[in-house]
């Protein structure tokens, strides 16, 4: 094995060691998580720099803050991004393609951004104490070009530390080089270097107490005083989190029972995703503690926004509501909110946010779906499990034929321009709509019902819940909310049907799924006293822990139904009760965006099931090795033990000889 490592660069010793899919699973979220902000924050603040129309951001100091973003924005894109991805395929327990590649990629970016990083701390700091130490000669000192200068040298020497590893220097000596370059020598200087610049904070300011109160001199030290405070706690942030890895790869090498151990591996592996929280965190920093970058982000918000939304909305209102009850009634191709919203930044939001809600929702109710068409134990054939697959299957149909068609809508709008056929379109929306939202209300409605049988008539539970009389409600069900459909077919008028959908919706549900929660819980309290007086009976005590587990995922469904529900809820009885409502720009805005919001429970339910339902996560891990034609239901369980000690000890030896995670590779 270890021959095999060492002959093949494509080779991921960590698959063969750590074979705990949960474990790959969320490190895979928390790294697409980071990357995202990463990314976002980064890019922000370099575009902020960017654009600052005051040009309060060219000082020296400044230059070395976006190099530190800079270098943080290549880590998310080039480094913590493919980890993530590398995750995936650990998660999925197989071989990345191209991994040698990947992992060049990966070793270079880190080892350059984590040395250019910690130097312009180093230089920030150096930076601060001459401004504090020499105030009257800073400027000569503290040049731009110096300073450029600095940052063209940094990140040469950083390339040429990578270049290290192609001299045949031993792996060893090469991973102490890299340790003391990128740990032990900044972590030495700036100590030395923040005990000068307090000491000369410390006697700047009784100098500046001694002269009495100069506007000019106690100005420029609060300005100094702020900027130490923020490169504090950068600095702070960057050594929490490199120095667990730092400790971790000096145990690796010069610890032999440490490299022999699993936990060692698994802990060694969290902490070098643990060292980008100190680039996620970095821009917020600045945000935060540095005035200066508060003011550029609010001056071109201003220059972006041109206009200020109360404005705007001032010179829309007359227009609103005259375009609202002549255009859209006498036209049904007519798009409403495209004449009154043309913030095509907004639009596009909704576009980008659509689309992925829509993406999740489709995927993740189609995966459950085929799950529970192909569980190979058929343990997901009972009643409840069949409401479950009602809810999923009207989740499906809103992503496919609602939310997706409503993304597509926005990007029409963010070109300004009206959508072909957008009648046809709106019924086809508004009639999926209002059916997947009453059967996802009602479906609910029947498992809070099922749950309070079970729990309360346990003996009795499978004469009322039968499958038979669950597919009935299920078929009338649908059938009503068709019906529902029609009624602006019968000349209904359109606030009378708001009010019948909205109370049909979600008032009827939200009394009834109070008043059965109330009996599931008196139920659930009263059941488990009486277990409690019979003593141990391990049949009961499995049911009635199986009922609390439904009880809960049920709960964690019905609450975000609701959370996502009910500002539209509210916002709809304001369109139609308050009159300055109507007029108002700002209220459209918030409206289209919650009526965005109602798909987020759809897209969510999926993973409630997978995380709070045991049998819906067997039987993901059934069909998984189904698909690769490895399952073995009665003894699944004591292979995968007895597969995961052999591989591991196979491995040990391995682990020694591969450093590529260590340094985040």
């Amino acid at each position: 094995m270890t021959a095999l490592n060492s002959s093949d660069p494509n080779f991921d010793v960590y698959l063969s060691i750590i074979q705990d899919k949960g474990y790959w699973l969320t490190l895979a979220f928390v790294g697409f998580f980071l990357a995202l902000i990463i990314i976002i924050g980064n890019s922000l603040l370099l575009f902020i720099t960017y654009k600052d129309p005051q040009k309060t951001l060219r000082t020296p100091p400044c230059l070395l803050i976006t190099n530190l973003s800079a270098s943080d924005l290549l880590l998310g894109l080039l480094n913590v991004s493919l980890v993530a991805v590398r995750d995936v395929y650990r998660y999925k327990q197989v071989n990345m393609p191209f991994l040698a590649l990947f992992r060049g990629v990966m070793a270079t970016v880190f080892i350059k951004t984590v040395f250019v990083s910690c130097y312009s701390i180093v230089a920030m700091s150096t930076s601060c104490f001459v401004a504090i130490n020499k105030p009257m000669e800073y400027k000569t000192i503290i040049t731009k070009k110096r300073v450029k200068i600095f940052i063209g040298v940094l990140w040469v020497i950083s390339l040429l530390t990578c270049m290290l590893p192609m001299t045949n220097v031993p792996e060893k000596t090469y991973t102490m080089i890299y340790l003391h370059t990128h740990g032990t020598v900044p972590a030495i200087s700036l100590p030395v270097v923040y005990v000068n610049v307090f000491r000369a904070l410390s006697r700047r300011t009784r100098e500046v107490q001694r002269e009495g109160y100069n506007s000019v001199a106690s100005k420029a030290l609060e300005r100094e005083k702020k900027m130490i405070k923020a490169i504090v706690i950068i600095l702070g942030l960057f050594y929490i989190t490199l120095m667990p890895q730092y400790i971790s790869l000096h145990l690796l090498h010069f610890c032999e029972s440490c490299k022999k151990s699993l936990t060692f591996h698994m802990i060694d592996v969290a902490l070098s995703r643990f060292l980008y929280i100190s680039s996620a965190i970095n821009p917020f920093v600045y945000a935060w503690r540095v005035p200066k970058y508060n003011q550029a982000f609010q001056d071109c918000w201003k220059i972006f926004s041109s206009k200020t939304l109360e404005s705007y909305a001032s010179d829309l209102q007359a227009f609103l509501w005259s375009k609202m009850t002549a255009l859209n009634s006498s036209d049904p191709n007519f798009d409403f909110y495209l004449s009154i919203i043309q913030d095509k930044g907004y639009w596009l939001t909704l576009v980008f946010v659509g689309f992925f809600v829509a993406f999740v929702i489709i995927i993740g109710n189609s995966v459950l779906l085929f799950i529970t068409y192909k569980d190979p134990r058929k343990t997901l054939r009972t009643p409840p499990c069949l409401l479950i697959t009602n809810l999923s299957a009207s989740d499906l149909l809103l992503g496919l034929l609602n939310v997706s068609l409503v993304a597509v809508r926005d990007v029409y709008r963010f070109k300004q321009v009206n959508m072909p056929f957008l009648g046809l379109f709106k019924a086809i929306m508004y009639n999926v709509f209002i059916t997947t939202i009453f059967v996802s209300g009602y479906s609910i409605v029947a498992m809070s019902t099922t749950c309070f049988v079970a729990i309360n008539k346990p003996m009795e539970y499978k004469t009322i819940i039968t499958k038979r009389r669950v597919k009935i409600f299920i078929g009338v069900l649908w059938l009503i909310s068709l019906s529902t459909c029609v009624l602006p077919v019968a000349n209904v008028p359109e606030k009378t049907y708001t009010m019948i959908y909205l109370h049909t919706h979600a008032t009827v549900p939200a009394i009834l799924l109070t008043v059965i929660y109330t009996n599931v819980f008196r139920a659930l309290a009263r059941r488990t006293r009486e277990v409690q007086r019979e003593g141990y009976n391990s049949v009961a005590n499995n049911a009635l822990e199986r009922e609390k587990k439904m009880v809960n995922a049920i709960v964690i469904i019905l609450g975000l139904f609701y959370i996502t529900y009910m500002p539209q809820y509210i916002t709809l009885h304001l369109l139609y009760f308050c009159e300055s409502c109507k007029k108002s720009l700002t209220f459209h805005m918030i409206d289209v965006v919650l009526s965005r919001f109602l798909f987020i429970s759809s897209a969510i339910n999926p993973f409630v099931y997978a995380w709070r339902v045991p049998k819906y996560r067997q039987a993901f891990q059934d069909c998984w090795k189904m698909y690769r034609g490895k399952l073995r239901i009665t003894s699944h369980k004591s292979f995968a033990l007895h597969s995961r000690r052999r591989t591991f000890l196979d491995g040990r030896s391995r682990a020694q000889s591969d450093p590529t995670e260590s340094t985040n590779l």
